[in-house]
């Protein structure tokens, strides 16, 4: 959903033994890592965009944060993440029990590799709103 605000190639990986797995924005479709997923709408990569994050940032919410990070125009604020920057996958048994197993860890397109510890924003606030609508003033934004 938030393909329009990314631009095109690879915006993150998931990062295992058996290599690294992208998932790449075309235009405003997303694929890999998951359900592929396209939306209508008008692409725009070039406004600021301020991501807030804190403790409660968890898995998806922290690969969300991981495909802004490194853009020029993107910048996250708040606290630490919950530390689950991971892919998983559940494998379903005839007796109705499941296994949940960690099969990768978030890379950001730097090439940073996530885990289980938290993921640092950019900028350490206690007030994150406020700290991003100072930024987005700065940039212009009203």
């Amino acid at each position: 959903g938030l393909s329009p605000l990314l631009p095109d190639g690879d915006a993150l990986f998931f990062h295992s033994a058996m290599g690294d797995s992208p998932v790449t924005v075309d235009g405003t479709s997303t694929s890999g890592g998951g359900t592929s997923l396209s939306v209508d709408a008008q692409k725009n990569t070039d406004i600021p965009i301020a991501v807030l994050v804190d403790a409660h940032t968890a898995s998806s919410a922290e690969a969300t944060m991981l495909a802004f990070k490194g853009l020029e125009n993107a910048v996250s604020f708040g606290q630490p993440t919950a530390g689950y920057a991971t892919a998983n996958a559940v494998y379903d048994f005839p007796d109705s029990s499941s296994l949940m197993l960690t099969i990768a860890q978030d890379m950001d397109r730097n090439g940073e590799v996530y885990g289980d510890e938290p993921v640092e924003p950019d900028h350490v606030v206690d007030d994150a709103a406020a700290a991003a609508q100072a930024w987005l003033l700065q940039q212009g934004c009203r």
